[in-house]
């Protein structure tokens, strides 16, 4: 990918050369004049070939509000969920996990971030929770899963 820089008369945006997309998810920092400049994270596509080690202290996050506990109790119960879903389009995804976050009474981020870190390994993707669900197809999407089960498990006793 290719960082923002300044061409003499602007600045342009970060853009990743695996998936062609600006990297919007980085904080804005302004530079002259207010314009917006994003600095390039790898866009780390490469998690569709291959599920990378990944630290669980990622799923440890203040604004989701979510913690290893908590991602391993979410991660054990949307599981069946997903075990039991025929459909595995983005959008029939996410009116499945929606009825779960409904039911539990919590906001959406706080089901969706544990299951990115799971099926992603990382906290910048080039696409939401479902939508990598979607493109990895179920038998991976759950491999994945439990994967995140059981390294968060390891360091939390029941």
């Amino acid at each position: 990918g290719q960082d923002a820089y300044y061409t003499g008369y602007h600045w342009t945006k970060a853009v990743c050369q695996t998936c062609g997309t600006f990297n919007t998810n980085m904080g804005v920092t302004s530079y002259a004049c207010g314009k917006n400049v994003y600095w390039l994270y790898d866009c780390a596509a490469d998690f569709f070939e291959e599920l990378p080690e990944y630290d669980p202290e990622l799923y440890v996050h203040k604004k989701m509000k979510t913690t290893r506990e908590s991602s391993l109790e979410t991660l054990r119960e949307v599981l069946p969920i997903l075990e039991a879903q025929e459909d595995y389009s983005n959008d029939a995804l996410y009116e499945a996990l929606s009825r779960y976050v409904t039911e539990k009474g919590v906001k959406t981020g706080f089901v969706m971030w544990p299951i990115r870190i799971a099926v992603s390994g990382k906290q910048m993707t080039p696409a939401g929770a479902t939508e990598i669900l979607e493109v990895l197809g179920k038998e991976e999407s759950l491999k994945r899963i439990q994967k995140g089960i059981e390294l968060l498990s390891e360091g939390i006793a029941d």
